[in-house]
């Protein structure tokens, strides 16, 4: 009985295994792979020698080369200018922006750029009189003016005496502030004096169109500054050529106003040595002690 039984299961075992051929291989292998992970030995415990296998020969990293090597020298600082100034950008933000929004009701006084900067014509004519829409945009256009030369005469004081740039490009804003502030008192108090020369000198309508004239040519000039401008913000490199390009034009707007003048008063030979009287008095030392005085006024605020 027991021997039928050891028969049987014998006999089942070889059928299971013939039914089941795929499962007998696996566990083969896996005892194969077990005994082979059990005879592994590392080949290489202390690391990689020079040459492997495949004839690749690991150079040490002190022999690679070095991609860049690191300029030598004293470290430049950082040099700030009024394009990376907040309360610069926003004087000239504000400029633009006073210009644009009084454009649409004073446009015509644009349009009257050429009359007011050349003619001498004395009939009253009733057209001439200047309307609060002008008004309002000629003092856009002169602010506009005064805060490109505040903003050309700080690059042309930190190139011109580079014993203050320093400190002024440490506070910029103040600087700006400062230099603008001296143009706009420079223009009031100018145009002062020539209200006062034509009340002394002069009848009503030749010193309404002197003053026409230097308005004008005031407001004209800040708009031919405006690009002169920006480029040496964005370009600080070009600041020679900026510099000289607004100083052309600073004396092309004189010139013309200088003309307008002449034409007005100039009526005799005997006029002409008051006439050289005013422009050394007047167009000439003015300015040069302007630029002198805010050349000092610089000085002083950095101490």
């Amino acid at each position: 009985m027991a021997k039928t039984h050891a028969t049987h299961t014998a006999h089942g075992s070889q059928q299971a295994a013939q039914a089941h051929p795929d499962t007998t291989a696996r566990a083969d292998t896996a005892r194969a792979d077990s005994a082979a992970a059990k005879a592994f030995a590392p080949k290489y415990l202390s690391g990689f020698p020079d040459s492997v296998g495949n004839d690749t020969t690991v150079r040490p990293c002190a022999s690679l080369p070095v991609v860049a090597t690191p300029a030598q020298g004293a470290v430049e600082q950082y040099s700030n200018s009024p394009l990376h100034d907040t309360g610069s950008m926003c004087l000239l933000m504000a400029a633009i922006f006073f210009i644009a929004i009084s454009y649409r009701t004073g446009y015509r006084y644009l349009e009257n750029f050429a009359h007011n900067m050349f003619s001498v014509k004395r009939r009253e004519n009733l057209f001439d009189d200047h309307t609060v829409n002008d008004t309002a945009i000629m003092s856009a256009l002169v602010a506009n003016t005064c805060i490109m030369e505040g903003l050309l005469l700080f690059y042309g004081i930190t190139a011109a005496v580079p014993g203050i740039a320093t400190a002024m490009q440490a506070r910029v804003w103040l600087y700006v502030g400062a230099l603008t502030g001296c143009t706009l008192a420079f223009y009031a108090v100018q145009l002062l004096l020539y209200s006062l020369l034509g009340y002394v000198f002069a009848d009503r309508t030749a010193t309404k169109l002197w003053v026409a004239g230097y308005n004008a040519t005031q407001s004209l000039l800040g708009l031919a500054l405006l690009p002169v401008a920006v480029v040496t913000l964005v370009y600080p490199a070009t600041i020679g050529t900026t510099l000289t390009v607004a100083a052309v034009l600073y004396v092309c707007a004189r010139i013309v106003f200088v003309s307008k003048g002449f034409r007005l008063f100039f009526s005799d030979f005997r006029a002409s040595l008051y006439f050289i009287l005013y422009l050394c008095s007047v167009e000439i030392v003015p300015p040069a002690a302007m630029l002198a005085g805010t050349i000092k006024m610089c000085e002083l605020l950095q101490s």
